[in-house]
């Protein structure tokens, strides 16, 4: 039945779908970064499943081929303060070499040096981060923007130091609702077109 196993792993390269709006909100902050300048900081927030880092992924990977910007998806779970600003250190295209056990001030003085371009950090589960002290580690580098990926929008923001919170309210914030069960069935269809033998699945069961 199965013809190309690829299309149902989740790293599958896809169209995003019913995220047209949100889509639209994210390119509109990060757009600056297209002509040289910072993007704006943005707050993703919504339930497990519903698109909210495949979104962030494929917007970084369209920024990159359109324009050459600078990004990273860091995954945060795990992960503490140091570990986050080196993970942000090593992937910085100008970076370099860091020891897992360097001191937290030299890390921040390294990040902080090497970063002279724009540079996206798309933080993904930022809500179990422990220490969100980290994100004046980041935006202290003014070339630096950050894309919070969040479940809960306020809890996450109460959380955050009372002088950064501006940076992720208003427009920055995009919600992502659950998905209908038609839009559900149109995310599948075409993973079930190309990935299956023949049409074995019927929409009423797909739904």
């Amino acid at each position: 039945m199965i013809k190309n196993r690829w299309v149902f792993d989740d790293a599958y390269p896809t169209q995003i779908l019913h995220r047209n709006a949100e889509m639209d909100s994210l390119s509109r902050l990060l757009e600056p970064a297209q002509y040289g300048h910072p993007a704006d900081n943005a707050l993703i927030h919504g339930p497990s499943g519903v698109g909210k880092t495949a979104s962030a992924r494929w917007m970084l990977r369209d920024l990159r081929q359109r324009a050459d910007v600078n990004s990273a998806l860091i995954e945060c779970s795990g992960k503490t303060r140091n570990g986050i600003l080196h993970e942000a250190i090593e992937k910085y295209p100008k970076g370099t070499v860091v020891h897992r056990n360097q001191p937290h001030d030299e890390l921040l003085e390294m990040f902080q040096r090497i970063v002279d371009e724009p540079f996206i950090i798309a933080l993904d589960e930022a809500d179990v981060i422990p220490d969100l002290d980290v994100l004046g580690d980041l935006l202290s580098v003014e070339e630096v923007s950050v894309i919070a990926i969040t479940h809960a929008d306020t809890e996450w923001l109460n959380r955050v130091d009372r002088n950064l919170r501006p940076q992720f309210h208003g427009d920055r914030q995009i919600e992502y609702r659950k998905y209908r069960v038609p839009e559900l069935v149109g995310i599948l269809e075409p993973r079930v077109e190309h990935g299956l033998i023949g049409n074995p699945i019927s929409i009423g069961q797909l739904e």
